[in-house]
């Protein structure tokens, strides 16, 4: 039973399911890479620390999260972000994403991301299971990442709907117990008795979440460091002309996203 929990968690954590925010007062995992923030599924959300003003010009009512609004930079826990526009939703795809050959170029700016890539959200369920399938997968995204002197923000919002089938070999405690077990990790799981031409059990899952995160960051030869009050992670990345491509390669750390992202320069 631990082996569905432990690989359920990688698969939430691959799809996004933890929203955190990270803005100098601490939270939950995230990095530049998608599948969402770091962590197990069902995170707290913790918002914002800082105020907001538009043109000089305090907002009446509660700060919007640091979302920018149309035409004005906001403010961020003292943050300026640029106004950029809204970013637009992307798919994100599973399976073997390419890797990233580190190459210097400058990141000071404002990137959309534009494409996504998760590394097989399965692969450590099949080591309970090897034979699970996935049977539909619907994820986005939709976020940037500002680069402003030594400072750098992030903000994402995922969301995504999974089914995934496990054959009678994986599912002999019957639909209702795997659900059980699923629901530990991703409290939305629902299993019922597999669809015609599969055995076992469909169990479908689905969440969104969004993460802000506001940290430091240095580079050297495309290697980014993003230091935040509670953590501190590396990338590789590349620039190369309007794109910029990263992928998380901390060491040792819980929550490691794994996957490739596309962002492209505002």
């Amino acid at each position: 039973m631990r082996s569905f929990s432990i690989g359920l968690l990688v698969f939430a954590a691959a799809c996004g399911s933890v929203s955190t925010t990270d803005a100098g007062t601490g939270g939950g995992g995230g990095s530049l890479v998608t599948g969402g923030g770091a962590g197990g599924g069902g995170g707290s959300t913790v918002t914002d620390a800082g105020s907001e003003q538009d043109a000089g010009v305090a907002d009446a009512g509660a700060p919007d999260a640091g979302t920018p609004d149309a035409g004005h930079p906001t403010s961020d826990g003292g943050f300026v972000v640029p106004d950029a526009g809204t970013p637009a939703n992307v798919s994100v795809t599973t399976g073997s994403c390419a890797m990233v050959t580190p190459c210097s170029g400058a990141l000071d700016g404002t990137w959309f991301y534009t494409a996504a890539c998760a590394d097989d959200p399965l692969a450590d369920f099949r080591q309970a299971c090897s034979s699970v399938t996935t049977v539909s997968n619907t994820s986005t995204l939709a976020g940037r990442l500002d680069f402003v002197g030594a400072q750098v923000r992030r903000q994402v919002t995922t969301m995504y709907a999974t089914t995934v089938n496990l054959p009678a070999s994986c599912a002999s405690l019957g639909c209702s117990t795997v659900q059980s077990i699923l629901r530990t990790t991703v409290p939305s799981a629902t299993c019922a008795t597999a669809g015609s031409g599969r055995t076992g059990c469909d169990c479908s899952l689905s969440g969104s979440s969004t993460l802000t995160e506001l940290g430091t960051y240095s580079a050297s030869g495309g290697v980014v460091t993003i230091t935040t009050p509670n953590k501190t992670r590396t990338f590789d990345t590349c620039v190369t002309g309007t794109s910029l491509q990263t992928r998380e390669t901390t060491a040792g750390m819980s929550g490691t996203e794994r996957g490739t992202t596309t962002l492209t320069k505002q």
